[in-house]
């Protein structure tokens, strides 16, 4: 059959960085390996809706893949499709429709896929190539006479190494270059914390326990990705949860990078409770050049509150250890929790301008959809959002109901927070890169994205 799959991202604002959408991108390899022809239509960089009669030609089934801020967009996208092409089979997946499946059929999503797809959505399409019914598939919802049918769900892949590498042929990495040359590469799924404002929600797509690709596997696929890129002028962007949580594991990833004599730059996100220095000597001998950690609050309180599970010492002991190292640093900060005072945002910005990081962002926290976080401030009156677009924590709207804070405290203390920075230069930019007038402009004269690339490497 002929699989189109579509990223429903139109006309939103480069909030918090732009990448390619990976998870198509893995769908896009195991549709192909499975016989069937496809192509993707990454809407990324278009103001508007640009889905058209010709991108359905000779199209058995459609496939969006959308979260909850980009949910209004994946409906306005279906109902142009069905007014197009009446009848056609659309399938809905990613993180909105596994936990607001009847939300997705309800808008008229044939199928929605809950949890990981790659399995699911091979045998979805066996079922339609035969005409079969959607009873015999795990892990999916769909409608029978008028009502919901959520079926038996699907185990978790257990051996990633299964997984064939992302079809990246299938981006159009020119345009995404403009913006930044970072390539995602995925190892790990599973995430065995219990953060208020991502959990359950996270454990339904990809579950608690963390299940990993073997190093050789993994520089396998960084070897051939600037054959796939057609690049080789990039850096690796690690995207997983937990990347550093087995000190073994890294340790071996590197010494498979070294061996093979691989020279890749390439940076991950991690807990502040999850380095040690002879870790990130070897880090950086293997290629890291910079680490993101989720700071959150330096306040214990609101730490505790978000279930974090970490100590305001680790926060210094990590960001000390990479500053002796040699290794950038980059600082998660989340403001706007419900008990959060005023007292609490300046323990906040007395910690940063004591890790001093390389380059520091501030969200505000923000209930996802399927969040622990979402239910209770749901049922105690708290939520504040408007629209689906609200739910991005990049978005800078005031999504929950404050005691203590005012929308004027927060953006005092965001201001203060980013204006706390060691390297000038990197702040520059860092920020500069992550602001929607630039992400706009950059569409519009493609000569001036590229030297802009070419200068921030």
């Amino acid at each position: 059959m002929n699989i189109l799959l579509i990223y429903p991202r139109y006309g939103y604002p480069n909030l918090g960085g732009i990448y390619a959408p990976l998870g198509l991108q893995y769908l896009a390899s195991v549709i192909r390996n499975a016989g069937h022809k496809v192509a993707l239509l990454d809407t990324t960089f278009h103001d508007k809706m640009n889905v058209e009669e010709k991108h359905l030609d000779g199209i058995d089934v459609v496939g969006i893949s959308f979260s909850t801020p980009l949910a209004n967009k994946a409906y306005e996208v279906l109902r142009y499709i069905r007014f197009l092409k009446p009848g056609q089979i659309c399938i809905a997946g990613g993180p909105h429709p596994t936990i607001r499946p009847e939300e997705c059929l309800a808008n008229g999503f044939d199928v929605a896929v809950i949890g990981e797809g790659e399995k699911t959505v091979i045998d979805v399409l066996a079922q339609i190539n035969s005409g079969s019914h959607f009873n015999g598939v795990n892990g999916i919802a769909f409608q029978e006479e008028g009502k919901t049918v959520l079926t038996t769900p699907r185990e978790f892949i257990q051996n990633l190494d299964e997984i064939p590498v992302p079809a990246r042929d299938l981006i159009d990495w020119e345009a995404y270059f403009r913006v930044d040359r970072a390539v995602t590469v995925m190892t790990s799924r599973g995430c065995p914390f219990n953060c208020i404002f991502c959990k359950p929600m996270q454990d339904m797509l990809f579950g608690k326990r963390i299940r990993r690709r073997t190093p050789r596997n993994v520089v396998d696929e960084l070897q051939g990705i600037g054959a796939q890129i057609r690049r080789d002028n990039f850096y690796v962007v690690f995207v997983d949860d937990t990347f550093l949580l087995s000190k073994e594991w890294v340790l071996s990833f590197c010494d498979e990078l070294l061996d093979r004599g691989l020279k890749i730059r390439w940076t991950c996100q991690s807990r502040v409770d999850a380095v040690t220095e002879t870790l990130l000597k070897t880090m950086k001998t293997a290629g890291c050049f910079h680490l993101s950690f989720g700071v959150e609050s330096g306040s214990q309180k609101i730490l505790d509150y978000l279930r974090k599970g970490v100590k305001i010492e680790d926060t210094i002991r990590s960001f000390d250890l990479c500053r002796n190292v040699g290794i950038n640093t980059h600082a998660y900060v989340i403001v706007g929790s419900p008990t959060e005072t005023r007292d609490d945002l300046q323990a906040t910005i007395k910690l940063i301008k004591r890790v001093r990081p390389t380059s520091v962002r501030t969200t505000r926290l923000t209930p996802i959809v399927g969040s622990d976080l979402y239910e209770s401030t749901f049922k105690d009156g708290l939520l504040n959002v408007q629209k689906a677009e609200e739910y991005d924590y990049f978005s800078k709207a005031y999504p929950l109901k404050l005691a203590h804070l005012t929308e004027k405290d927060l953006n005092q203390a965001e201001a203060l927070i980013r204006s706390i920075n060691t390297n000038w230069w990197e702040w520059v930019r860092n920020h500069l890169c992550n602001r929607y007038w630039y992400g706009s402009l950059v569409r519009r004269i493609p000569v001036l994205g590229g030297w802009w690339a070419r200068w921030r490497e």
